[in-house]
């Protein structure tokens, strides 16, 4: 499980999923606000949450029903989603976006960070 972030220097991210199953979960980029981001020693944001009891409530079907510590309405008014990726499938991740997955099964995944065009000005 990695705690609920957005990658470094505004980088695009890919998965191709080989083995296994992750279960991923994305907040859109345009309310990572209403997360209460923290800029701490690092230039990337972190998040006080609780990345797996997010991952399990939406899983249930249960988006809403999670409580995060002083939050839980602005977390309700995010718009956010979720995936199992599975074998032969890739995931792409746009820049900024809040994200967090959990390994539902042993893995083994090609992927990476990348700068293009449409986000160098957020890397450099």
């Amino acid at each position: 499980l990695t705690d609920l972030h957005v990658d470094g220097f505004g980088s695009h991210f890919y998965m191709s999923l080989l083995e296994g199953k992750k279960r991923w979960l994305f907040v859109d980029a345009d309310d990572q606000h209403l997360l209460l981001p923290k800029w701490t020693n690092s230039i990337d944001c972190v998040f006080d949450c609780d990345a797996l009891e997010m991952l399990q409530e939406c899983a249930k079907g249960n988006p809403n029903n999670t409580a995060i510590d002083g939050i839980q309405d602005l977390w309700k008014a995010s718009r956010r989603w979720w995936v199992d990726l599975e074998p032969g499938q890739v995931l792409f991740v746009p820049g900024g976006s809040p994200h967090t997955v959990l390994n539902l099964t042993d893995s083994i995944a090609v992927s990476g960070n990348f700068v293009d065009s449409s986000n160098v000005q957020e890397a450099v």
